[in-house]
């Protein structure tokens, strides 16, 4: 069984570090997002998930074309 605790530490401290290293959008931030998002959720932390997911969708829009199912399954997962 996951810790989800420790995995939404790591993933902020994670964040925290790579702030000034890499773009908002760089793909490495995008997934420690979608994680720490997962581990909230999992919490049932949902304010803070929501926080997280919101911080993923500039990347998904750029990253898949339009009306890409990635980016449907991320709003559902937003608006879980």
């Amino acid at each position: 069984m996951d810790n989800f605790e420790a995995i939404l530490d790591l993933a902020e401290a994670t964040l925290a570090e790579q702030k000034g290293f890499f773009h908002k959008l760089h793909f490495t931030r995008v997934g420690i997002f979608d994680k720490a998002m997962d581990a909230c959720i999992y919490l049932e932390l949902w304010d803070r998930a929501l926080t997280f997911g919101l911080q993923t969708m500039d990347a998904y829009k750029l990253y898949y074309p339009t009306n890409h199912p990635s980016v449907g399954i991320q709003l559902f997962r937003i608006g879980r």
